[in-house]
């Protein structure tokens, strides 16, 4: 139908303002029809036609020039502020006859105005036609649009945007610019729906300049924290974001969708969001919400409306109620009238919305889009639940159990989207029973969705990919890139008909180098060994070897994560046993690339390129062996070291502190790796192992890592066995100094054999009776009974054998003293040093040894030293000479004040020194002046806080302390025995 002439008249009289709009439109060859439109200004406008049935141009011009005439003569005018006129379009004629579903002949007919419906309510005409996408009424709808208010404009803007003809955008165009939000809304979704790529790129770019740069850059960046505040996101932002939104940023969409709230004032930018999408069958915005529109609990029980006409809450159980009621409505009418492309895009996109966590039992829609068909399905109307009966549970049934199986049979690639992207086990299910159910789609379905449900983590999906792929085999043109998937699908049994095929045939495969590559750094193990077998009696032309090596090679660069290692250890046994000539000629700046490598894999590609190198060994950069023999990985290191190895002799000789430095490493396979080269060149030339032995001697004598010291001792015990009677004696007793008992073992045994017994003096044999090793004490103890005039002219030599670390050692040098050496040949220095030790058998020994040797004129001496021992044993043994050698010396008694001072103030032990300090300190007291003094200065502190007992004691010598010598200070005041009375 094609408009040809339009009159806009209206009336106005007092309160009356009324239109009347007549059109002349043409619809078919020399057939053309008169309608017209009648009512208030801004109201909803009654439709009729003068010609029930089409009439021929000159007939049509005189009924339409006389409607005009009739309304002009009763008052009516043309308008002059009518609104701009609707753009010209052109919609190519559809006859009706033409059209093959009766319902929409009818549709047709009455938007013409040629048949009788719902004339009263165009809008219901409107918006089937729209859902039915009847071809043909656009240019009835675009008619409605002059006068029509906000609603009408709305529902002929979805509908010619579900109509689908292009021609109508100038008449979109128009309706955007002029139109109030909604109106806008929907005709701005429409223009980007039916426009070109190339037209609706820039009017998106404008639709993008009017949304806050704010929010524009927070959306585009996937900061969505701002957007879903409940203040920010309004309904037209929300419906911008949802227009200006590209292939990029649609994943920020639909995650907004899921987190914008469903609540008042944000629910209007819900509702304008879901319509647009239902109207665009856009499944994957409409499946979000249709989603959350199940989930989401409702706000509050019911709608409370203002009088000013604001909603109070916008999701109330009754709210959710419709939405749920509307998702299923909105699938089962699509399915219904056979609309598969609607049904199955809006389906699928409800569908892959879910997520493993979803109770999918509670989904109206769902329940009907999966079980619809299924004899055990039930709905329940009012409460909108569904139940399954006994259904079919095996995923190869044939039976189909979903709603309306012939519309997915229409659209097989959504049901393949469905397998490679959602992640519910029971999805997957419906998705494989009806894809199985239809095998004459099975060529159509996309490789790249075929190697994703080779990856699926539900295992039945993988096997149904594996039987699509063994019916896409064509032996005369193999698809490789099908076979490719099929050599890394975790399906064993695709997995060998794939490798059957490469075996068969393997030329095909083998042309293609991408193929090669891939085969190689495959997932599967038994893809890379196939790799190996195959690749292992293959002949390449030198420039497809270079390009495959160089493939495998930047994949190893490229390797990011340790998971890579397996697949490039295997591709590197491929590449040694099929492209050798080209691995070992790669330049050494990307060998050593490889070698620093952190991945192991990569760096042990990187050495086993080096091992084997046409550069040798001994034109290798230093660095770059370095770097190998210093790699955190141990293959890289073991071959490194290997390489190393392979230096002439007068090398390695000169840099044996390199070998130094790897043989006492901290790794333990870099110092077994080491060894070998060690022993060489000790056997070829035994100068250099004499050297080496005695820089390494220190290394092994010192701390080192766990394991070193037994490893080392090793080494010197095999590859340098003849080099050990080389060991001097200071070698000997650097080696029995060690910490580590294996150094000192193997200091015993050299001592027996290397060291002449003569050579060690009482001093060095003290030491050794501290040896971790019982045969290097055992024979200390034997070299020492020998050497008893030694030991008498020097007797403090003994004191480490006394002190001794092993007790049996310590009860040596107790008998060997008192009856080998003599106790008197010790002296006094000597008794009071063992005193000193902090080892209770040493001290009482020691106590022994001066209560042997004690002579008076060594006892304050032995009073004054012994005083300094800060435990309470000795100072108990001091404190029985202090009336003997501290009596009646004021110049001692301030010497010993520290040790006295220390015995009184210790709480709760030495009760014993305690008394005999307290009556020392009574008698010394009363002498004179001067040791009143000292002895006040001691007791005046005890007196204020020590315990009674000690207290009362310290009180009643300084009460005599200050009868005997008033001017001496004590801190007490005395009070005199007449004062007392008196008190």
């Amino acid at each position: 139908m094609k408009r040809i002439r339009q009159t806009s008249l209206q009336f106005r009289e007092g309160t009356s303002d009324k239109v009347y709009e007549v059109d002349l439109c043409e619809v078919g060859p020399d057939r053309f029809v008169v309608n017209f439109r009648f009512g208030r200004r801004g109201a909803n406008l009654q439709d009729g036609t003068k010609t029930p049935l089409p009439v021929g141009r000159k007939e049509a011009d005189k009924v339409y020039d006389a409607l005009v005439r009739e309304k002009t003569t009763k008052g009516y005018t043309e308008s002059a502020g009518a609104p701009d006129p609707t753009p010209a379009f052109e919609v190519p004629l559809v006859r009706v006859e033409d059209l093959d579903d009766p319902r929409h002949q009818q549709l047709v007919k009455m938007l013409a105005g040629t048949a009788r419906g719902w004339t009263r309510d165009p809008e219901k005409l409107v918006w089937r036609a729209g859902e039915l996408r009847v071809r043909g009424a656009a240019t009835s709808m675009v008619g409605l649009l002059q006068g029509a208010t906000a609603r009408r404009q709305w529902h002929v803007c979805r509908a010619l945007l579900r109509l689908g003809e292009n021609a109508v955008l100038p008449v979109l165009g128009h309706q955007a610019a002029s139109g109030g939000d909604h109106v806008r809304s929907m005709a701005s979704h429409a223009i980007l729906t039916l426009a070109s790529p190339a037209d609706a790129e820039p009017f998106r770019t404008q639709l993008a300049a009017t949304v806050p740069p704010a929010a524009r850059a927070a959306f585009e960046a996937g900061n969505l924290a701002e957007l879903v505040q409940q203040s920010a996101l309004t309904p037209d932002l929300a419906d911008r974001l949802y227009l200006m939104a590209t292939e990029a940023t649609r994943p920020a969409l639909v995650a907004l969708l899921g987190r914008i709230r469903f609540g008042h004032p944000t629910m209007l930018a819900v509702r304008r969001v879901y319509q647009a999408a239902e109207a665009r069958s856009d499944g994957e915005v409409w499946g979000a919400l249709a989603r959350r529109i199940e989930f989401e609990k409702p706000a509050i029980r019911h709608i409370v409306r203002r009088r000013s006409g604001g909603l109070e809450g916008a999701w109330s159980t009754g709210t959710r109620k419709w939405f749920r009621r509307r998702v299923w409505r909105t699938l089962s009418r699509a399915g219904s009238a056979g609309m598969h492309d609607d049904y199955t895009a809006l389906a699928a996109g409800l569908l892959g919305a879910f997520t493993t966590e979803d109770p999918l039992e509670r989904h109206w829609a769902l329940g009907h889009v999966l079980y619809g068909s299924a004899q055990g399905f039930r709905a329940n109307q009012r409460r909108l639940t569904w139940t399954l009966g006994a259904v079919a549970t095996s995923w190869g049934a044939a039976v189909r159990e979903e709603a309306f199986p012939a519309l997915w049979d229409a659209h097989p690639e959504r049901l393949a989207r469905l397998l490679s992207h959602s992640p519910v086990a029971r999805i997957h299910r419906f998705a494989c029973r009806a894809l199985r159910a239809n095998r004459p789609a099975w060529s159509r379905i996309a490789i790249h969705d075929l190697i994703a449900w080779f990856a699926s983590p539900i295992p039945e999906t993988a096997e149904f990919a594996a039987e699509v792929a063994l019916t896409r085999y064509d032996p005369r043109n193999p698809d490789l890139v099908l076979v490719m998937a099929l050599l890394g699908c975790p399906h064993a049994a695709a997995r060998d008909v794939a490798a059957g095929w490469v075996r068969g045939n393997p030329g095909p495969f083998l042309r293609d180098t991408g193929f090669v590559v891939g085969m190689v750094l495959n997932r599967e193990p038994r893809t890379r060994r196939l790799a190996l077998e195959i690749l292992g009696a293959a002949t390449f032309p030198r420039e497809r070897s270079v390009e495959i090596v160089d493939a495998v090679i930047a994949a190893a660069v490229a390797a990011n994560d340790d998971s890579a290692t397996e697949r490039l250890r295997d591709a590197a046994a491929v590449l040694v046993s099929a492209f050798s000539a080209e691995l070992h000629a790669l330049p050494l700046d990307l060998v050593a690339r490889l070698i620093a490598h952190p991945v192991a894999g990569a760096a042990e590609l990187g050495a086993k390129a080096l091992l084997g190198h046409v550069v040798p060994p001994r034109e290798l950069p230093d660095e770059l062996l370095a770097a190998a023999m210093t790699s955190p990985h141990a293959v890289v290191r073991g071959i490194g070291i290997r390489l190393y190895g392979e230096l002439p002799d007068a090398v390695l000789a000169e840099r044996f502190r390199v070998l130094l430095a790897l043989v006492t490493s901290d790794l333990p396979d870099v110092r077994a790796a080491s060894r070998a080269v060690v022993g060489r060149l000790s056997s070829a030339n035994p100068g250099f192992g004499v050297v080496f032995l005695r820089a390494l001697w220190p290394l092994m004598c010192r701390e080192g890592a766990e394991g070193m010291h037994a490893d080392v001792v090793s080494l010197v015990r095999t590859e340098l066995r003849a080099l050990l009677p080389r060991v001097d004696a200071s070698q000997v007793f650097q080696a029995l100094r060690a910490t580590e008992t294996l150094v000192q073992e193997l200091g015993g045994e050299l001592l027996r054999t290397n060291v002449e017994p003569g050579a060690l003096g009482p001093e060095q044999l003290a030491i050794l009776a501290s040896s971790d090793v019982l045969g290097v004490r055992r024979t200390a103890w034997v070299l020492l009974e020998a050497r008893v005039d030694q030991v008498r002219q020097a007797p403090d030599c003994v004191l480490p054998l006394v002190d001794a670390r092993w007790q049996d050692s310590r009860q040596f040098a107790f008998r060997f003293i008192t009856e080998v050496v003599g106790p008197e040949h010790l002296g006094p220095a000597v008794t009071i040093a063992v005193c000193d030790s902090v080892r209770p058998d040493v001290q009482a020994f020691g106590r022994s040894l001066v209560t042997h040797l004690f002579d008076a004129a060594d006892g304050p001496r032995y009073l004054q030293q012994l005083a300094q021992h800060p435990d309470p044993s000795m100072q108990l043994y001091a404190t029985a000479w202090l009336e003997q050698h501290a009596a009646a010396d004021p110049t001692r008694l301030e010497a010993l004040a520290p040790f006295l001072a220390a015995v009184l103030q210790r709480p709760n032990r030495a009760k014993a020194a305690k008394a005999r300090v307290f009556a020392f300190l009574a008698r010394e007291s009363l002498r004179d002046e001067a040791s009143a003094r000292i002895v006040a200065r001691l007791l005046v502190p005890l007196s204020m806080s020590a315990a009674r007992t000690y207290r009362e004691a310290a009180i009643g010598t300084l009460t005599a302390i200050h009868a005997a010598f008033p001017q001496v200070p004590v801190a007490l005041v005395v009070v005199p025995p007449e004062v007392r009375g008196a008190v």
